[in-house]
């Protein structure tokens, strides 16, 4: 058989690749979409298609099982071509081996948020493998990405593969109630990170991006297990409770306030609006340490406020002492870094004692041009890796505002003038 991969040819095919996997996908088993994927990109001249998910630290790159992965090994993130793909948000085009294959490898990205890597083998019977073929293998990965991502719900063979180690039962609590990772719209791009991943407790974040406004949380409830867990799951449900009924940032507060009143444990938070137009920032601490902002590379002092009692701490502290809302002004490319107690205490591999500087500083460091969610990967494994202390929980929420970071988590095609790379 012979055909052209002329544009004409490339929509046909993506049409008939898109839609076998979308009229499949709906009786399919999360087991058994893998097998289902590789079969529906056969339209485009795929003739190897495999599917490698991040682990929960993004360490490794992990092969989902399946008849087609039996011969590969997880890969690692540092030092190999799938986990550049990754980490930039790349498609690379590679060599082979046959003159008669192209081997690609594709950013797996549910919009923004990373989930790991595909490597696609192409074969176009005798034909070319065009820049619309490329682009259109990459469509075909987006789309695979949100399918996998609503079939994951359904069974645990997403969490089989991105474990390394088995999660505490609080472990289990805490990460059910986290939002995903990575997040970005044309106005701001944001990243989180917690450690441990295995042994959970009482750290939590949250975010959503409602028309102009941006909401931001972090939350630390006192102690371990899951007690500090159960505290920490139910300040996010009242958090959420009080933005999805429109309530204000001094409203919500109290609400969270209320509801953790016979929690096991109190919680300390930052809770946080963004206007995404103007830049304007209104944030108040409860219990907690205030937020960085950085500005040009460096930590700008733009005025904090005492802290009120924690959440949950009773009716007759929230009297004393309701927190004070503070008001910045954001100007383009600012990040803020929102964390808890347990980042700014942990001791890192080299014996260095995290204080807020320090984080800033590590923050700038590890700032190479990719955008929060590549900071914070860096950081976590320069800083949290084997051999830092940390004294619990260790959580963080970096958030650049119109930066243009943005645009580097959105898959970036390859200069197809060049040589590919081999």
């Amino acid at each position: 058989m012979r055909y052209a991969t002329g544009s004409g040819w490339v929509e046909s095919a993506a049409a008939r690749a898109h839609g076998g996997l979308l009229r499949r996908a709906h009786l399919c088993s999360p087991a058994d979409f893998t097998t289902i994927a590789v079969e529906e990109a056969r339209a485009l001249g795929v003739d190897e298609l495999v599917i490698y998910l991040a682990d929960h630290v993004e360490r490794t790159l992990v092969p989902m099982p399946g008849r087609h992965t039996a011969d590969r090994q997880p890969l690692s993130v540092e030092g190999t071509l799938g986990g550049r793909a990754y980490s930039t948000s790349s498609v690379l085009e590679v060599g082979s081996g046959s003159p008669l294959q192209t081997r690609l490898w594709i950013p797996l990205l549910d919009g923004t948020h990373r989930l790991g890597v595909v490597e696609v083998g192409l074969r176009p019977a005798l034909g070319e493998v065009s820049d619309a073929l490329v682009e259109a293998c990459e469509r075909y990965v987006h789309l695979l990405a949100q399918v996998s991502v609503s079939k994951a719900a359904y069974g645990d063979i997403v969490e089989f593969v991105r474990r390394t180690r088995p999660l505490s039962v609080a472990g289990e609590l805490q990460r059910a109630q986290l939002p995903p990772a990575t997040f970005a719209t044309d106005r701001l791009a944001l990243a989180a990170l917690l450690e441990p991943v295995e042994a959970g407790g009482g750290d939590g974040y949250d975010y959503a991006a409602n028309g102009d406004t941006a909401h931001l949380a972090v939350l630390s409830a006192h102690g371990e297990g899951v007690a500090a867990a159960t505290s920490t799951a139910l300040a996010l449900a009242a958090y959420r409770s009080g933005r999805r009924a429109l309530l204000g940032l001094e409203e919500t507060w109290s609400l969270v306030d209320g509801a953790l009143t016979a929690a096991p444990r109190p919680v300390t938070a930052v809770l946080a609006e963004l206007d995404l137009g103007s830049g304007q920032l209104r944030w108040l601490s409860a219990g907690h340490a205030a937020p960085s902002l950085l500005r040009g590379g460096r930590p700008v002092r733009a005025g904090d406020a005492p802290a009120g009692p924690p959440l949950g701490a009773g009716a007759g502290a929230v009297r004393a002492g309701e927190p004070a809302v503070v008001r910045w002004a954001l100007e383009p490319g600012d990040r803020l870094l929102l964390h808890t107690p347990g980042l700014a205490t942990a001791t890192t591999p080299q014996g260095e004692r995290l204080d807020r500087d320090a984080l800033c500083r590590l923050v700038e460091r590890y700032d190479a041009a990719q955008g929060p969610a590549e900071t914070l990967r860096r950081l976590r494994h320069a800083v949290l890796g084997p051999g830092s202390a940390l004294a619990g929980d260790a959580t963080a929420l970096l958030l650049e505002w119109r930066g243009g970071h943005e645009r580097t988590l959105v898959p970036a095609l390859p200069r197809r003038a060049r040589q590919p790379v081999g």
